[in-house]
């Protein structure tokens, strides 16, 4: 099995800037408790934002330490990837636990998210989890324009976005109302929050775009300046495929498709030029880019001609001239139907599915499915509102469930048909009495032999095998087991001898015994 590890490297995101950014990384690699060594494993060093042909950029060097105890990296490709294209491409593994890779261009690299190079690694330690990679130092260019170089560690855990994620409109000097009456439009052109009210600093707003297939929850992702964090997400919030999420200073919005959220006064986009930063919760920068106080006046930057493009004022890119869309297309359109929150809560022995929309789109309803022996299935149909921009709440109630973790998704129906489906939840519901034991299976065994314990309470439970003589064998398990979490134990028959044996499984609450055969 073959696994991918994002390393993100967000380079030249100059806004309208002669000078590009600092390049940012963000390197993980994934639990591999389950891999044996040998496993061959991919390590692809991304490029999130495009780079443009103005940049220049004509040589690359990069160079990542990693512990050879748990991997040995055993070299770098260059096939598709942007790389291919190198004139000069070298792979330096002289250093034990480093690789240094370097290319040179005959033209500016040009390309969007795309890979730069794949280095190539095999596992090579038996004991399992994830281990930090160390992110020595990139470069590119060595002369004009400046060197773009920067450090640091990256401790192991959730990898960012797969850089669908993308920062795609930014209005951070809105119109005066004179502003708007010198240029000939209504007085109310700056207010892009819709609210009726002109403030700079409730209509600023940063829009993000989900360019990917699949939602991505975005709940812990804050927005950052160089001075402070600006936002944080709300838990329990994703941006669905091809939507849009808007973060307004302030005020109240109204009518702007798309997830919506407001800063309370505190996003202070700065006029003369700053540089903002996306993170996701375990503080790896999802986007990022640099913009300069002179880039737009009065009116936001937007990518064109897509989101993949380069940043341009908005009154130049959008086909009636306007100085803003948040939440919308270019020309004015809304985006698809947008969940911003879904959850799930008891009630009783129900289950209460909750969700909600900032805006829907041609939305015949929603499909609630329930995961059962591998396969979500649906369960009930809950009619959408068709097309709206105001904010839509639901709930749907699933009768009598039973004791375990249960898993529910939605899949959005459109009119014609096209299902999108959300982010799955998961609802724990605990026995209804202090514990409930499974029988070993199989029994009589062989080799080896499974039951599960859910408790009613968390508590400390003790797992002991004894065999007839009443002599303790060996404990099966011993620690905390959660309420409604059903936990499998294992016993091993392979030392022991033929027999009947009796385990005994006692906790906080409750104590008691049960036997198993095994047979050779």
């Amino acid at each position: 099995m073959r696994f991918s590890v994002l390393l993100y490297t967000i380079l030249l995101a100059a806004l309208l800037l002669p000078v590009p950014a600092p390049a940012q990384l963000s390197i993980g690699l994934p639990d591999r408790a389950e891999q044996s060594p040998g496993t061959p494993v991919d390590l692809p060093v991304l490029l999130l934002n495009a780079i443009a042909a103005e940049d220049a950029v004509r040589a690359y060097e990069l160079s990542v330490a990693y512990d050879p105890s748990v991997l040995t990296v055993t070299g770098a490709t260059p096939e598709n990837t942007l790389s291919e294209a190198a004139a000069q491409f070298d792979v330096d593994l002289s250093e034990p636990g480093q690789v240094t890779v370097s290319a040179a261009f005959d033209a500016a690299l040009i390309g969007g998210p795309d890979e730069l190079v794949v280095l190539e690694a095999d596992l090579s330690a038996e004991a399992s989890g994830a281990s930090a990679l160390v992110f020595s130092e990139v470069r590119f260019n060595d002369g004009t324009p400046p060197v773009i170089a920067t450090s640091g560690r990256v401790a192991p855990g959730p990898l960012p976005a797969d850089g669908a994620l993308v920062m795609n409109e930014l209005l951070y000097d809105p119109a005066t109302a004179s502003e708007c009456t010198t240029a000939g439009r209504p007085r109310a052109c700056g207010d892009a929050n819709h609210d009726g009210t002109h403030r700079a600093g409730e209509d600023e707003f940063i829009e993000l775009v989900n360019t990917g297939a699949s939602p991505i929850a975005v709940g812990g992702y804050t927005l950052e300046d160089e001075t402070s964090t600006r936002f944080t997400f709300p838990d329990e919030t994703f941006i669905a495929p091809s939507t849009a999420a808007v973060v307004f200073g302030g005020g109240a919005p109204d009518a702007i498709p798309g997830a919506v959220f407001t800063a309370g006064g505190k996003l202070g986009l700065n006029n003369g030029g700053d540089a903002l930063t996306l993170r996701d919760g375990a503080g790896h920068v999802v986007a990022a880019l640099r913009y300069s106080g002179s880039s737009a006046e009065g009116e936001s930057v937007t990518r064109r001609p897509g989101v993949d493009g380069p940043f341009v004022r908005h009154s130049t890119a959008a086909p009636d001239a306007a100085l803003h869309s948040p939440g919308r297309t270019l020309d004015g359109g809304a985006l698809p139907v947008a969940l911003t929150a879904f959850n799930a809560v008891r009630d009783g022995r129900d289950g209460v599915l909750r969700w909600a929309t900032a805006s829907e789109t041609n939305n015949s309803g929603f499909s609630v499915q329930q995961l059962g022996q591998g396969t979500f299935r649906e369960i009930a149909f809950v009619d959408g509102a068709g097309t709206t921009e105001r904010g839509q709440q639901y709930t749907h109630r699933v009768p009598d469930l039973g004791p375990g973790t249960h898993t529910f998704r939605l899949a959005q129906v459109d009119l014609d048909g096209t299902r999108t489906p959300s982010p799955a939840v998961e609802l724990t519901m605990p026995a209804s009495a202090p514990f409930v034991l499974t029988a070993a299976h199989p029994n009589p065994f062989r080799a080896t032999a499974t039951f599960s314990l859910e408790v009613q309470d968390t508590q400390a439970v003790t797992v002991t095998l004894y065999n007839l003589l009443g002599q303790r064998v060996r404990r099966l398990f011993g620690g905390i087991i959660r309420a409604g979490e059903p936990k499998t134990i294992r016993i091993d028959g392979r030392p022991l001898t033929s027999g009947l044996y009796v385990y005994r499984v006692q906790g906080r609450t409750f104590s008691t015994v049960r036997r198993v055969t095994l047979v050779k």
